[in-house]
């Protein structure tokens, strides 16, 4: 019995670390020290194994002239995306954004942080409405329904302010769920 068990634990998987869902690179300039950083986000933006935190405290341990953020993501924590984006926005380096896959719902915001934005061949964004869960009476749903809306018309600030659009009108392609190309 004691292998069998031993075999079946050893089998189980470990959780996936925190880290798994970015990576910071140092990239070699020539000089002694490394003057730019780049880093993948290739995975959901929040859950059980993700903390806006360490992702902002690496970042603001960066000492480096230029930071490229490769994106591969479907979305996920509006919180944590907005954390993001802000302190991307704060570091004192060149921000260049390079969507090599996917930047769906928050990492469209994510990406608005770039002061380039590059969209790779093949590559997508997508945006659409805010979405939640709750649960209880008609004042808690309208309370939810609320939230939502004021969340949706924050999130198409963003997008108004970086391409010179109007909120209505990223409201309406919020609406529309629209998938943009390079």
């Amino acid at each position: 019995m004691g292998d069998e068990l031993a075999d079946l634990l050893g089998s189980v998987k470990a959780p996936k670390p925190v880290e798994d869902w970015y990576r910071v690179l140092m990239v070699a300039t020539g000089d002694d020290k490394p003057t730019k950083a780049k880093v993948n986000i290739y995975d959901a933006i929040g859950g059980w194994y993700f903390s806006a935190r360490d992702f902002v405290s690496e970042l603001d341990a960066l000492d480096v002239d230029e930071i490229e953020v490769h994106l591969n993501s479907p979305g996920g924590s509006v919180w944590y995306g907005i954390a993001i984006m802000n302190s991307l926005k704060a570091h004192r380096a060149r921000v260049t954004v390079v969507v090599d896959g996917i930047a769906a719902s928050i990492a469209t915001v994510i990406a608005m942080a770039g002061d380039e934005v590059v969209m790779a061949e093949g590559s997508q964004m997508m945006v659409h409405r805010s979405s939640g869960l709750c649960w209880g009476n008609a004042p808690d749903m309208q309370e939810m329904q609320d939230f939502l809306a004021k969340t949706d018309a924050t999130i198409a600030s963003i997008y108004a302010r970086r391409t010179d659009g109007t909120v209505v009108e990223w409201l309406d392609r919020m609406d529309a769920e629209t998938w943009m190309t390079a």
